[in-house]
């Protein structure tokens, strides 16, 4: 389950930090509040290709932080995160991305150095992100 989520820098947002509670979450505000930015954000940390352009203005790179807890988990979860060789601590883990206005990225679990596909795979087992026109996800068996 995702308990914070932490933006520095990536379009309009300057800084932002959140923690979220067992159970269902809603993030709710007007028409240009800022929603769809933070669920894009979230979208990186999936392992989804960066763009530089947003990087916020007159910054040099955008950041991402997020802790998940790994109460419950699947097997899944605790089958990528042995393939990578990466232990949680105290049943949590920490994924970050970091942005360059180049449009180059970094990805770092538990302070762990990864590819874009090893985030992925482990993003996959994580969270099902499903935003507007994406439902079609809903299909997949898995």
């Amino acid at each position: 389950m995702l308990e914070s989520l932490e933006i520095r820098n990536y379009a309009i947002i300057d800084y932002s930090a959140m923690e979220f509670c067992p159970g269902f979450n809603v993030i709710t505000g007007e028409t240009g509040s800022g929603k769809s930015i933070i669920l894009s954000a979230l979208s990186l940390l999936t392992g989804e290709k960066p763009d530089g352009s947003a990087v916020r203005e007159g910054a040099d790179e955008a950041v991402i932080n997020s802790v998940w807890s790994l109460d419950g988990c699947s097997s899944e979860t605790a089958a990528a995160l042995e393939q990578l060789g990466i232990t949680p601590e105290d049943g949590r883990i920490i994924i970050r991305r970091s942005i360059k206005r180049t449009g180059r990225s970094s990805a770092y679990i538990q302070g762990i150095s990864v590819t874009q596909s090893e985030l992925q795979g482990l993003a996959a087992t994580l969270i099902d992100l499903h935003t507007q026109s994406e439902q079609q996800t809903l299909l997949r068996a898995s």
